[in-house]
């Protein structure tokens, strides 16, 4: 006779992490002046700005999930150095962040930001402030192969300053990132280094090319295979508890992330010409997700009675990280 158990296990500490995988789903193509989407938030009206980065037009694009475009802003007075990241505040304040560095030798890092408010259908040029800054701890231009972490394509706002995620290109490589915060209004800035994170093994896993807060405090990191999530993020601190590392069903050069809600994420990727792979937007779903037997087990949770004859399904819903145990023997 079959019987079913179940256990509930309550989480509190930091030190729970598990790797499970993610289904990437399809949403649409992004339009086709996206071919390079480094960039990607979402409005109140759920729709989407994403911008290409290096050497293309100094323009965001406004799209639904259609893959229309409703808006394009072109900023007039900057060119699109390496843009790599957009954050967007009450819909109506757009920071660009033109700090994409891959040789780690720009002298010029900056973040724009522009006003979305009183657009029309078609073509809107705006002029962008500016905000400029470097690195503290950064001499030599570049440094030395040991140093290189001074490249950055992720970035969130939160009250009143911009945050930054450095993508790590050290040799031998590290896996670390480092976290930098900045004021959201004009100016020249010198930005000491507050916390650093491991983030993967590799230069697919270890390079964050993303990142995003949602509404409750979430911080995600965005890597080509994996995203970091950040449950417990503190007021201005986001990186001191574990995270949450997921597993991304498919690989493809993803490069920007955003939160529609506590459970869902939207991704997009860039376009690889000849091999009609990226050009996407995707969406991702956190909560009531499977995870396999031993994924499970590697999380440190127990399984009971050992051994078990059937499956195992162990659901997680990050938003009060409830555990839930099932188990048919």
């Amino acid at each position: 006779m079959k019987r079913l158990l179940l256990v509930l296990v309550l989480v509190s500490g930091p030190s729970f992490v598990f790797s499970q995988t993610l289904e990437t789903v399809v949403v649409c193509n992004l339009p086709l002046q996206l071919t390079e989407s480094s960039s990607l938030v979402i409005d109140s009206a759920g729709n989407f700005w994403s911008a290409n980065d290096s050497g293309g037009e100094p323009s965001i694009y406004h799209f639904n999930s259609d893959g229309e475009i409703l808006h394009t802003v072109h900023v007039t007075n900057h060119s699109n150095h390496d843009w790599e990241e957009l954050c967007l505040v009450g819909d109506s304040i757009l920071y660009i962040g033109d700090f994409g560095n891959n040789l780690n030798d720009r002298q010029n890092l900056k973040i724009l930001f522009v006003s979305l408010n009183n657009l029309i259908p078609g073509d809107n040029d705006r002029e962008a402030e500016e905000i400029k800054f470097s690195y503290a701890e950064q001499t030599l231009y570049p440094p030395g192969e040991t140093e290189l972490n001074y490249d950055c394509e992720s970035m969130v706002f939160r009250n009143d300053s911009l945050f930054i995620f450095s993508k790590n290109r050290t040799v031998p490589f590290t896996g670390l990132s480092y976290e930098y915060a900045v004021p959201a209004i004009a100016g020249e800035y010198i930005l000491l280094r507050r916390d650093s994170v491991w983030v993967g093994g590799d230069e697919y896993s270890g390079r964050v090319t993303g990142a995003d807060l949602s509404d409750y405090g979430q911080l995600a990191l965005l890597t080509y295979t994996n995203v970091l999530i950040f449950e417990q993020t503190s007021e201005g601190r986001f990186l001191e508890d574990d995270p949450d590392n997921y597993n991304l069903s498919t690989f493809s050069q993803k490069e920007a992330i955003t939160w529609a809600d506590s459970c869902t994420l939207f991704l997009s990727d860039e376009l690889l010409d000849g091999f009609q792979i990226g050009g996407k937007l995707y969406s991702v779903e956190l909560c009531g997700q499977p995870v396999s037997t031993l994924e499970a087990e590697e999380s440190g949770l127990k399984v009971f009675p050992q051994p078990a004859n059937e499956e195992l399904s162990l659901f997680y819903d990050p938003r009060n990280r409830l555990k839930t145990t099932c188990l048919v023997t």
